[in-house]
């Protein structure tokens, strides 16, 4: 016989799993499908504790901004500029922070291609073909 709490929270099967990325503050995911940058509000607010560490801070900007994936629309805190490393060649990026915390910086599809990114699914790989040599 199942008691009320099991009926409000009924156990999972046995088959089912979680799988979770913790992303450090400084680290992004190259996210082939996202149309623009994006970071929950949690993920930001500790990037932007490392900046400090490094004499650098974010911009808060101007402008609209939109992020819809799997999960829906989410709801928009604002866009900002990031100060950004990639592959040894520094410059900024623009991200749309939306009030989910845990949501990590999802590196966009355009600034990939810009630095000519092959993602190899088989191989499990990320190189860059060609990154611009001047600002």
């Amino acid at each position: 016989m199942r008691n009320e709490a099991e009926e409000q929270h009924p156990k999972e099967s046995e088959d089912s799993s979680w799988i979770g990325l913790q992303i450090a503050p400084g680290e992004s995911l190259a996210a082939t499908a996202a149309q623009n940058g994006v970071i929950g509000t949690g993920t930001f607010r500790a990037l932007e504790k490392q900046l400090v560490t490094k004499g650098l801070k974010c911009k808060r900007v101007s402008g609209k901004a939109s992020a819809v994936g799997i999960g829906g629309k989410a709801e928009i805190i604002g866009k900002v500029i990031v100060p950004t490393g990639m592959a040894g060649i520094n410059g900024v990026i623009e991200w749309t922070v939306v009030n989910t915390p845990g949501v990590p910086p999802l590196t966009p599809v355009n600034l990939l291609h810009a630095v000519g990114a092959v993602v190899n699914l088989p191989a499990v790989s990320y190189t860059h073909l060609t990154l611009p040599t001047k600002a």
